[in-house]
């Protein structure tokens, strides 16, 4: 019979923990994760939108707001936009709601800010949805849905002429 520290036979019997020294024929690894060096972080740059219950005055979603952003600037990244969309209805019920406030940031952060950002927010009872999205570069100025309306009001204009029917250009 084999002993017990015999690699092929601690490699076969399930639950049996391989002696040091042992690595059943698996690299060891050396390092631990992270995979950067020490005091290097890895930032990256998102665009993460959430709405927040209807029942809240506005001045409580400003609450909500700054209490997620110092969670991002407690993991080491910032807030470089932020903009609240206002009250604004929904395209379907969500837990018995039919409006929320909407909220943008930009943000520059390491993922482990984002993952703890996350986390907290699906733990919030205040919040309805939230949405992260890795972005390559983030936007200057305001968002498209604060976007000036006379601004929309003269795309749509080139769409249409005078009478109101369809421009020749398409």
């Amino acid at each position: 019979m084999a002993s017990l520290n015999d690699s092929s036979l601690s490699t076969r019997i399930v639950g049996l923990t391989m002696p040091q020294g042992v690595s059943a024929g698996l690299p060891i690894r050396q390092k631990p994760w992270p995979r950067y060096p020490e005091g290097e972080r890895l930032m990256s740059f998102y665009e993460h939108i959430f709405v927040v219950r209807q029942d809240l005055a506005p001045a409580q979603v400003d609450e909500v707001a700054d209490r997620f952003a110092a969670v991002i600037e407690k993991e080491g990244g910032k807030v470089t936009k932020r903009e609240n969309w206002g009250l604004r209805n929904l395209a379907y019920r969500i837990q018995k709601n039919r409006k929320g406030y909407y909220v943008l940031f930009n943000i520059d952060a390491p993922a482990d800010a984002v993952k703890e950002l996350e986390r907290t927010l699906r733990i919030d009872e205040d919040i309805l949805r939230h949405l992260t999205i890795k972005v390559d570069a983030l936007e200057e100025g305001p968002s498209v849905m604060l976007a000036p309306k006379a601004n929309k009001k003269e795309e749509n204009d080139e769409l249409f002429d005078s009478n109101g029917n369809e421009s020749e250009a398409f």
